[in-house]
C-alpha cells in the first residue's frame, strides 16, 4: 500500500493544477486589463489558501501513516510530547512535565490513534514563519528555516527559473521515491538541508520571503488595495518557489 503522504503528493499537484489553469486563463487575458488584473490578485490569496491547505494536508498524512504503520507507544518523543500537551492546561508558560510523562506513559499502553488538532496552529492562522516553525517543531524539527540557510533550497532567491524547475523536479522526485513506504527514506543532506538545529529561530530570506508574499495577499484579502502587484510570470515563479518550500 501506497503511504498516506505518497497519496497527499496526488493530492498536492491537484492543488497545483487549479493554479496552473488561472495563471494560464490570466496570461490568455493580458490585453483586457480589468480581467487580467483580477485573476492575478485572486491568484494570491488563492496561492496562499493552497499552501496553508498543502501543510494542513500533509501533517494529516504523516499522522496517518503513523497510525496506521505503527503505533503511539513507537511514535518519536516529540510527537507523543506535542500530542499530549492538547489534553495538558499549561502552568503558567508551561506544560507540567509530570502530568506529561503519565499521559506518555498512559498512552503507551492503549490503542491511540493520533490526530492533526494538536499539531496544527488554533483559529486557522495563515502559514506564517512562526505557524510553519510551530508545526515542525511538534514533530521534532527545530529551527526549521535555520535549517534551510546554505541549502540548495536557496536558489529560489537567485531568479534563475530554469535551475529552480530543476531542483523543483528533483525534489519531488526523491520525495515520491522516498516516501513510497514508511518509515519513510528521505535525505535531506542530499540538499544541504541540515539534520540538526542550526541556531536559534532567525529572521532570514526565508521569512522575509514568506512574510512578502503574505502581506501582499492580506492586503487584498482585506479590502486594503484593489491594485495588482504581480503579474502572471511573477505568480507562476511564486507557486515554483512555494512547491521548492513544501517539498523540501
Amino acid at each position: 500500500m501506497n503511504t498516506f503522504v505518497a497519496l497527499g503528493l496526488d493530492s498536492f499537484n491537484k492543488r497545483l493544477k487549479e493554479i496552473d489553469l488561472l495563471i494560464s486563463e490570466a496570461e490568455k487575458n493580458k490585453s483586457n486589463s480589468e480581467v487580467y488584473d483580477s485573476i492575478c490578485r485572486s491568484l494570491q490569496v488563492f496561492i496562499v489558501s493552497h499552501f496553508e491547505g498543502s501543510i494542513k494536508d500533509f501533517t494529516r498524512n504523516i499522522l496517518e501513516d503513523i497510525n496506521y504503520h505503527s503505533s503511539f507507544k513507537n511514535t518519536k518523543e516529540p510527537i507523543k510530547r506535542s500530542f499530549c500537551e492538547y489534553y495538558m492546561k499549561r502552568d503558567k508558560s508551561n506544560y507540567p512535565e509530570q502530568i506529561r510523562i503519565k499521559l506518555i506513559s498512559t498512552f503507551d499502553q492503549l490503542p491511540i490513534e493520533l490526530f492533526s488538532e494538536p499539531f496544527l496552529t488554533e483559529n486557522n492562522k495563515n502559514p506564517s514563519p512562526n505557524m510553519i516553525s510551530s508545526v515542525t517543531k511538534k514533530f521534532g524539527v527545530e529551527h526549521f528555516f535555520s535549517r534551510l540557510k546554505g541549502s540548495d533550497l536557496e536558489i529560489i532567491f537567485e531568479d534563475m527559473k530554469t535551475e529552480m524547475l530543476e531542483l523543483r523536479d528533483s525534489l519531488k522526485a526523491h520525495l515520491a521515491k522516498e516516501t513510497e513506504n514508511y518509515p519513510y527514506s528521505v535525505k535531506p543532506l542530499n540538499y544541504k538541508i541540515l539534520e540538526t538545529d542550526n541556531g536559534r529561530f532567525n529572521i532570514n530570506i526565508w521569512t522575509t520571503f514568506i512574510d512578502d508574499f503574505l502581506q501582499k495577499r492580506h492586503e487584498i484579502a482585506h479590502g486594503n488595495t484593489l491594485l495588482n502587484s504581480m503579474n502572471h510570470n511573477q505568480l507562476e515563479t511564486l507557486k515554483v518557489k512555494i512547491e521548492i518550500l513544501i517539498y523540501g
